[in-house]
């Protein structure tokens, strides 16, 4: 009978430190339709592969919530590599409308 209960104990102990995370993401997820950023900016590295060879580079991504549904997005990428003497440049830009249809 012991093991019974020391069963069941473990499986209530195992749903509930399941269920928490659960109930945290579920409030944040409420919260975030009450405050929205006007502007979130994203930098980082970048490594891009290709037949010709590798290129180590960078990336810039700006986003402007206009309101609660509409933000643009301006996404700007370069690469660089440099092997016996010659160079190769890559430069990206990208722009995009996003809607949010939300609840």
């Amino acid at each position: 009978m012991s093991s019974n209960r020391a069963g069941q104990a473990l499986m209530a102990s195992t749903i509930l430190l399941l269920s928490t995370p659960a109930a945290a993401q579920e409030s944040k997820a409420q919260d975030v339709h009450k405050e929205l950023a006007k502007v979130e900016i994203f930098a980082g590295y970048s490594y891009l592969h290709e037949a010709e060879g590798s290129l180590n580079g960078w990336n810039v991504a700006l986003e402007g919530n206009l309101n609660r549904w509409l933000a643009l997005v301006a996404d700007f990428d370069g690469h660089y590599n440099s092997e016996a003497g010659a160079g190769t440049h890559e430069y990206g830009f990208t722009w995009v409308r996003l809607f949010c249809v939300c609840g």
